[in-house]
């Protein structure tokens, strides 16, 4: 039976951890190891954290300076023992059968990556009892292309949770520990390497919706850059015509979408150089032909035409 290491970075979540741990450590796939590392907290997550090291034997927790979720998964990784290597934030959960689902999955073929559908939730996620043979299971070769296809069941591909990866697909991918976009280019640096797949739909992951959580946060100047950053490291990732044409039609728009949307819900003293920073984004890409009007649909092709005349007829030039 594989060993699964389960990394949770952790970070000021001394209300959630626990029920996290608890979903984990509850998993009808009982060979994993919990490798739990506090950021830095300044509350009472770490002592949390402790209390469960001495409850079950396969949590270990680490602590280190707050140096951001990129580092805390990253050493978590140098940590982990078990061939399989599966992510969870601190504040969700896992279904009761998760683990044993995913790595039944990886039973049918020579499967190196495993990807399933995820369901948001505030207070307690509701939990279906499931068999194997209820799960909708896709599989191939080449998972950049179910990214976002409606017909088949789709690889959330801007999250590292939600997945299980083999630990030699990870041997030379790391986060970028200066980013605030880490998940992105790690996951399709992942997708680039065209792992054998195994895609379910079923949601098995609980994501926890929080109004003051770091991706629900009002956006920043720094952020948007980071998310720039993100998108040119993936599209430099992808040297194939066929690839570049899937990333302009799902990646990039979405990518696009995400900052429109923070833009409009920022605070409103930055929202001027947020917007005018987005444009100039969007300029960028123009340039570059890595953006097309079409594949952003009709309200975000509007969206961002209008941005950019805002920003070259109405908006004094702003050095960043």
């Amino acid at each position: 039976m594989e060993k699964i290491s389960v990394i949770i970075p952790v970070y000021d979540s001394e209300k959630y951890i626990g029920s996290a741990l608890e979903s984990v450590l509850a998993q009808s796939y009982p060979n994993l190891e919990v490798i739990a590392v506090d950021d830095g907290s300044s509350d009472q997550s770490l002592s949390v954290l402790h209390r469960y090291v001495e409850k079950d034997s396969r949590v270990r927790v680490f602590s280190c300076p707050h140096k951001g979720i990129g580092a805390a998964r990253n050493f978590g990784l140098l940590q982990a023992e078990g061939e399989w290597i599966c992510f969870v934030d601190a504040d969700d959960q896992l279904h009761p059968q998760c683990l044993e689902f995913v790595i039944q999955a990886t039973q049918t073929g020579q499967v190196e990556f495993v990807s399933w559908g995820y369901q948001g939730f505030t207070q307690n996620p509701l939990i279906n009892k499931l068999s194997f043979s209820d799960l909708l299971i896709v599989k191939s070769s080449f998972p950049l292309f179910y990214t976002f296809d409606k017909s088949q069941p789709c690889i959330h591909s801007f999250v590292v949770w939600g997945k299980l990866y083999r630990k030699t697909l990870l041997k030379d991918v790391t986060f970028d520990e200066n980013s605030l976009v880490e998940d992105v280019p790690f996951v399709y640096e992942i997708l680039n390497k065209r792992p054998h797949t195994v895609v379910i739909g079923q949601p098995l992951y609980y994501y926890r919706y929080r109004e003051n959580s770091f991706s629900n946060i009002p956006t920043s100047l720094a952020k948007l850059k980071h998310y720039e950053q993100a998108i040119l490291k993936v599209l430099a990732i992808f040297k194939k015509p066929e690839d570049s044409l899937v990333l302009q039609k799902t990646f990039v728009p979405k990518m696009l979408k995400d900052q429109l949307y923070r833009c409009r819900h920022s605070l409103k003293d930055n929202q001027k150089e947020l917007f005018a920073l987005l444009a100039d984004e969007v300029l960028n890409l123009k340039e570059k032909n890595q953006i097309a009007w079409r594949y952003l649909g009709a309200r975000g092709a509007i969206w961002f035409i209008s941005l950019i005349i805002w920003r070259k007829f109405f908006m004094e030039k702003i050095l960043f």
